[in-house]
């Protein structure tokens, strides 16, 4: 299945996370909060998978930052497109399978869920915070495009369940 990069499809700008804090009080309580934040997030036993599939992506990273990392003119893969990837896997519910991760020649980070030929879901995660994805589930298949702003929308996380039999034995 192909899938569009990302990064082709629009060009607005990925809005990162500032730190809006203007008091010493303020940016005291945003610089704990990130600290509890990060300590939560390398727990395995609190969250789960999703280190193994961030530590991935960073190993994934390492190896495409250059063009022509193919030997064949791939692009580079931006690092905003790592930091989008790792944003979304962040924000997946922690009870979902975690994806296939991969890059595209055209500068993408690839999210792939495939249990077989007719039940696959593949996310296309470019520098700029769009993210087209494309699906086949048997006879439903289709595609689409969302602008990712820190929350999966639930028609992914129902697409992810979907494709990967979520729920049945």
């Amino acid at each position: 299945m192909t899938v569009m990069c990302a990064a082709s499809i629009a060009s607005s700008a990925y809005v990162g996370w500032h730190n809006n804090a203007v008091s010493s009080e303020g940016t005291f309580i945003k610089r704990a909060a990130t600290n509890i934040h990060e300590n939560i997030e390398k727990s395995q036993a609190l969250f789960g998978s999703k280190i193994d599939a961030v530590n991935l992506l960073k190993s994934i990273a390492n190896s495409h930052l250059e063009d022509n990392w193919d030997g064949d003119d791939a692009k580079a893969v931006h690092p905003d497109s790592f930091i989008v990837a790792e944003l979304f896997i962040k924000a997946l519910p922690a009870d979902l399978l975690m994806p296939e991760l991969d890059v595209d020649t055209n500068g993408c980070v690839l999210f792939d869920w495939t249990t077989s030929k007719s039940k696959t879901l593949t996310l296309s995660v470019g520098p700029n915070g769009v993210i087209a994805y494309a699906w086949i589930n048997n006879s439903n298949r289709g595609r689409a495009v969302f602008a990712f702003v820190g929350t999966v929308p639930n028609e992914i996380v129902e697409s992810i369940k979907a494709v990967t039999n979520y729920g049945f034995a």
